[in-house]
């Protein structure tokens, strides 16, 4: 078997690009009628050629490959099913151009997906360089799928075990794609039986008009399905105070201490991170004022000291520095998801060119690192675009731009 093609990437300030190299004699026909003709379920691309090699350029801007889809919306019956309907019905589309298998690049870095409408889409990867067998690479899928799921036993688990399984045996995808489609129907069956037996109204303590105040209303939606189709659906807030139950004494005073003792924590641990020692809260409220009254340790009395710059804590928070109407956020988590329209962000950006899924910065005992997802509009560190996969180390007062949204990290 011959090498593989390298894969590699670059961004302009317009597009993103997958860059795949490898060595011809002679690319073939498919090569110009594929780019005087488009066809939709392969990503679009250009060739250059240089010293008997050939690099094809794909335009990947606004899509994320199958590696970029798993790791950030994981893996569930649904989607799985979903990843493989959408595959096999790029497949069967790019057959009826008369295209070869043998010339379909499918990894979980070379398929890509984007939405449109309310379903997704597979773009696959024409590519006229030796690969290996079809069946061979959708195994290699499958086993990707399988190193992603929780080893514990489950009915992702099982599925993608199974599925493996088929895939030894040179199983079509279409086949695949059933096996998927019976997993979720019996799983959503099961779901529905449940839900029925579990529902036992009770005439002497629910009123039949309203809801109580423990109950709420639970939605289920495709984990692939865009955020923005559920945005005007109602949702049901919790309450600060929840309503006591029969027979038991509702002292709202005393819940309020409790409350204003929770704050009191949270405030003095945020301000032992800046002082380097508790300071005291006095959590009483002023008649008539309202207000908090914050009052530093008698005891604590050190000289000031001005500190210099490289000197401060690198508290890894993203400071807003435009004039829009974006918040500051600090970093608190292991891997940290900037986007927009999207409430599994951890950081959603107002402006309407920032995309879904835009970056991500990952923290560990070495700082702070950030990619670019492959965003519309590109993400800027102090000015320079990131190509897709690219890994970046921040410093502090870094500047960062998603789009038009400019952030310092401090």
């Amino acid at each position: 078997m011959d090498q593989m093609p390298q894969i590699s990437y670059n961004r302009d300030h317009k597009n993103s690009y997958m860059i795949i190299e490898g060595e011809t004699d002679n690319i073939g026909y498919e090569e110009q009628m594929l780019r005087e003709n488009e066809v939709r379920m392969l990503l679009a691309f250009y060739t250059v050629e240089m010293n008997r090699k050939i690099q094809l350029w794909y335009e990947i801007t606004g899509k994320r490959s199958l590696r970029s889809l798993v790791e950030q919306d994981g893996l569930s019956l649904e989607n799985l099913q979903m990843i493989l309907g959408a595959m096999y019905t790029s497949l069967r589309g790019v057959r009826n151009y008369l295209i070869p298998d043998d010339h379909l690049y499918l990894t979980r870095d070379t398929i890509f997906f984007a939405k449109s409408d309310r379903n997704w889409e597979a773009y696959l990867c024409w590519c006229p360089f030796p690969l290996p067998p079809l069946s061979e690479q959708i195994r290699s899928i499958m086993e990707f799928f399988m190193s992603t799921v929780e080893k514990e036993r489950s009915e992702v688990s099982d599925l993608c075990r199974e599925l493996y399984d088929m895939s030894i045996e040179d199983a079509s995808i279409d086949q695949l794609v059933e096996l998927a489609a019976v997993y979720h129907s019996k799983t959503a069956g099961s779901l529905d039986e449940s839900r029925e037996q579990d529902f036992h109204p009770c005439e002497s303590d629910r009123n039949t008009d309203t809801l109580s105040e423990s109950e709420s209303i639970i939605s289920f939606e495709h984990p692939l399905q865009s955020k923005d189709d559920n945005m005007q659906k109602a949702k049901k807030l919790p309450t600060l105070f929840k309503k006591p139950e029969a027979g038991v004494q509702f002292d709202l005073l005393s819940a309020f201490n409790n409350k204003m003792s929770e704050l009191k924590q949270i405030v003095n641990d945020y301000l032992s991170r800046i002082f380097g020692k508790p300071a005291k809260i006095d959590a009483r409220q002023i008649p008539d004022e309202g207000i908090i009254i914050f009052e530093p340790d008698d005891d604590y009395h050190e000289p000031t000291t001005l500190l210099r710059t490289d000197d401060r804590e690198f508290m890894g928070e993203l400071v807003y520095i435009g004039s829009g109407n974006e918040s500051n956020y600090l970093i608190n988590k292991d891997v940290f998801n900037i986007g927009a329209r999207d409430e599994e962000n951890d950081a959603n950006l107002n402006s309407p060119v920032v995309s879904r899924h835009h970056a991500r910065i990952t923290r560990d005992e070495n700082g702070y690192t950030i990619q670019d997802l492959n965003s519309t509009n590109g993400t800027y560190v102090n000015d320079k675009i990131l190509s897709y996969e690219e890994k970046v180390v921040l410093k502090r007062t870094d500047k960062i731009r998603f789009a038009d949204v400019t952030y310092k990290i401090i």
